[in-house]
């Protein structure tokens, strides 16, 4: 925009300028100075700098800060200005650019490098901090198998349950640090939604009014268990917000967003089909501040004691390891709205089928266990002899190369770690598979890097178990995977 400042008022400026402030010009015009479209706190500057170049310190100048709009948004802007003689005495011929949306590109983006550096610290410390859990974990439920002293037992039993409080804070590290192992399938969100509604009333107290409205149509290649952790997490902050009760909707729609969308929208980075998740409450609501902490691990507006902060983070985690877009709505007082977007799949969702847990398959066959991790190879190889299984140790994977290449056909499962020095997991299964191995393959990662994808999705049909795993979890996973 175009403008001319004499005596402290706007002479002349173009309709450019009065469509940045939402004025007409007659409003401007002879009747209003800098100051009144200036915001408070910026004034002082500004008023220096018009002073600089009435008097002639400066001839020409320029600089950014903050203005009011006539409906009383607040914008960036950048002005640059010259002294000149006008109708005889002097005046400032100037430029305003508003900058509003290159600010919040690059408030966004300041923000998103933030957090994925906090992402890169706490998945490399998730990684190290799981193996020394999957440890702590097997030995104590190993140690307490043997124990006939109830006192002892008991102890043994509440260094297990320490673990498993320690094992979640990892999993909400890894969920935030899109590192955590995810297994997509194609599914519908409002079947999702309607299959896991009474669980989510049972957390929702009486003074609370759940609504939930599914209008789309599309499916989505997503982690059911992880969306139903989004959900989870999204429904408790809202509950959480609520104290005094109120309403909280979750709605469904299908939505295309185009590049049109994009320009106004500059959370959005990528075209498509998406299906849109809402979750609206009429809570107490946040400010601009809060809103720009929000997701950053172990931030929290709670009391101490009260919540870890690891939820919302795990649910800007989740999102984005599924290629989808998380943005807030919220005023102080006037509630939240999350509305998460995750990319329509052309694939179509097959109906699920109850599974029957195989109590009766028999603790027999050999199994090599390719893990660099001394005290958790230890563990897994002493749970699985202790069952009946015959296993064969790797260090890492050129030790399980050369198991593999010795006889291919006897073990009749390996159990890979992922990331491994040299040879990760999947270089193992490559070559397995290469060799005409026949038998079962199960992954290990206390997180998930570069291995078997860029984000580590598991392709469908790979079989997968966290670290930190408990003695029981793994024989059960490893059972399963034997008799599938």
């Amino acid at each position: 925009g175009v403008y001319l400042i004499q005596d402290g008022i706007f002479r002349y400026v173009n309709p450019r300028f009065c469509e940045i402030f939402g004025y007409s010009s007659d409003e401007i015009i002879d009747r209003m100075g800098p100051r009144d479209l200036t915001h408070p706190e910026d004034w002082p500057t500004v008023s220096e700098n018009l002073k600089k170049r009435f008097t002639g310190e400066v001839e020409s100048m320029n600089y950014r800060f903050r203005c009011i709009r006539k409906d009383a948004r607040e914008i960036h802007v950048e002005a640059y200005g010259t002294r000149i003689n006008w109708r005889g005495r002097p005046a400032v011929i100037g430029m305003l650019i508003d900058l509003t949306d290159r600010v919040e590109l690059e408030r966004q983006l300041l923000r998103a490098q933030k957090l994925e550096s906090v992402g890169l610290l706490a998945g490399g410390i998730a990684h190290d901090f799981n193996n020394i859990l999957t440890a702590i974990s097997g030995y104590a439920a190993m140690l307490e198998a043997e124990l006939k002293e109830p006192e002892l037992k008991r102890r043994a039993d509440q260094i297990q349950k320490a673990t498993e409080r320690a094992a979640n804070l990892t999993r909400g590290l890894l969920a935030f640090s899109r590192r955590q192992v995810i297994k997509p399938e194609p599914l519908y969100m409002k079947e999702l939604l309607s299959d896991f509604e009474p669980i989510l009333r049972r957390v929702l107290p009486e003074n609370i009014s759940l609504t939930i409205t599914a209008r789309e149509n599309a499916p989505i290649m997503a982690d059911r268990g992880q969306l139903e952790q989004v959900i989870m997490n999204l429904v408790t902050n809202a509950r959480d917000a609520m104290p005094e009760g109120g309403s909280l909707s979750i709605e469904t729609a299908d939505t295309n967003i185009t590049s049109e969308y994009i320009r106004h929208h500059p959370w959005v980075d990528r075209e498509g089909e998406y299906v849109v998740l809402s979750v609206t409450d009429t809570g107490m609501g946040m400010d601009r501040e809060t809103q720009e902490h929000i997701f950053e691990p172990f931030f929290s507006t709670k009391e101490t004691g009260r919540g870890t902060g690891l939820g919302l983070a795990m649910v800007f985690g989740i999102v984005k390891q599924h290629e989808g877009f998380i943005h807030i709505y919220s005023e102080k007082g006037q509630g939240t709205t999350f509305r998460i977007y995750l990319p329509v799949t052309d694939q179509t969702p097959v109906k699920r089928k109850m599974q029957r847990e195989d109590t009766h398959l028999q603790a027999s066959g050999t199994i090599v266990v390719a893990e660099d991790d001394e005290t958790v190879r230890d563990v897994a190889v002493t749970v699985l002899r202790d069952a009946g299984f015959t296993v064969l140790e790797a260090r890492d994977g050129t030790e399980a190369e050369a198991l593999l290449r010795e006889d291919p056909e006897r073990p009749d499962l390996l159990l890979l770690d992922v990331v491994m020095p040299g040879k990760g997991g999947r270089d193992i299964y490559d070559l397995a598979i290469s060799l005409n191995y026949t038998g079962k393959v199960l992954f290990m990662s206390g997180y998930a890097e570069n291995g078997l994808h860029v984000n580590f999705v598991l392709a469908q049909g790979m079989d997968f178990i966290s670290k930190p795993f408990t003695p029981s979890g793994l024989l059960k996973k490893v059972k399963e995977v034997l008799g599938g």
